[in-house]
Order: structure tokens, then sequence, then C-alpha cells
């Protein structure tokens, strides 16, 4: 459960970053457009949210 809530902090931080000044259509639409990336990089290991679920 600490790694859901570490992971969640460091996205909700990055998040905050990539979307400040943007109005709120906009900023869902720049955290959808990083999301591919994301899923691209080495060590990713899918949702959190699964993990702790299963």
């Amino acid at each position: 459960m600490a790694g859901v809530l570490t992971r969640d902090t460091r996205y909700w931080e990055v998040a905050k970053q990539l979307t400040a000044g943007h109005p709120p259509p906009e900023a869902i639409e720049l955290i959808f457009e990083r999301i591919p990336g994301h899923a691209r990089e080495r060590g990713f290991r899918a949702s959190p949210y699964m993990y702790a679920a299963a």
C-alpha cells in the first residue's frame, strides 16, 4: 500500500506542474497526452491501484 501512496503523490505533483496555468479542459487534455509516454518508461508496472486491489 505504501507504494501506491508514493506513486499517487508523484502523479499528483507531475499533474499539477503539467497543468499549471491551463484551463480545466486543456489541463485534462495535457494529462491524457502524457499517459502513453509514461507507459513506455522503463520500469512502468501498470496501475498501482490495480495491484493494490488484486
